[in-house]
């Protein structure tokens, strides 16, 4: 009859020890679940973030463009609504060509003017 007990109680003390290996196992799934949460929440947080970065951006954008509309529409000159400013640059030297084109001769009429850019190789 001790054998009997002792058997059982072997038995009982192997399930609790499988039963806690089973919790330990699951509260690591868990913990790994949790993690990944995180880290998905984390990334759709910086997703948002960087949307509304780029939506201000956009809006920005759009109030200078009203801005600049507006003004051509009320303080441009005959000469500036009528007339393109033609830019010739050369591909190899796209950078001192528009800056020679600015510092030579660049007026207020031409500052509210349109441009035309001929590009040449």
């Amino acid at each position: 009859a001790a054998k009997a007990e002792a058997a059982k109680a072997a038995e009982a003390a192997v399930a609790e020890a499988e039963a806690m290996e089973a919790a330990k196992a699951a509260v690591a799934v868990a913990k790994a679940d949790a993690a990944q949460l995180v880290v998905e929440a984390r990334k759709d947080e910086e997703s948002e973030t960087a949307q509304e970065a780029m939506g201000g951006g956009m809006a920005r954008f759009l109030a200078f463009r009203q801005h600049i509309e507006l003004t051509l529409e009320h303080h441009a000159t005959w000469t500036s609504r009528n007339r393109t400013w033609k830019l010739g640059v050369r591909r190899s030297s796209l950078c001192a060509d528009v800056i020679d084109h600015f510092s030579l001769g660049f007026t207020k009429v031409r500052l509210l003017q349109q441009t035309e850019v001929t590009f040449t190789s």
